[in-house]
């Protein structure tokens, strides 16, 4: 589960490259139709869940998140995820399921 991934281990070390990709694979997915019953059987069907994570596990930890190199925190890539991240809601509570 990238959520314990990302709070047992990437912060621990203080490096989130796992976290990266994650936000990566969300920003290529956004852009297709997400499918009403996504996950159902295993989870609460939707994209909700993972908005969840986006909210409480990215948004809201970033400034309490130490970095092994402080530039990180402020980088341009860790800063344009946050923004996208933002973004996505904007987008996603605007999009009807299918």
């Amino acid at each position: 589960m990238i959520q314990l991934e990302v709070e047992e281990v990437e912060s621990r070390n203080e490096e989130y490259p796992m976290l990266l990709a994650f936000l990566e694979l969300m920003m290529t997915l956004i852009d297709s139709p997400v499918p009403s019953k996504l996950g159902a059987g295993f989870r609460v069907p939707g994209f909700e869940p993972y908005l969840d994570f986006l909210r409480d596990s990215v948004l809201l930890k970033f400034a309490s998140r130490a970095y092994r190199r402080p530039a990180d925190k402020v980088s341009e890539k860790i800063l344009s995820v946050c923004l996208w991240c933002h973004g996505i809601f904007l987008v996603v509570i605007s999009k009807p399921c299918v």
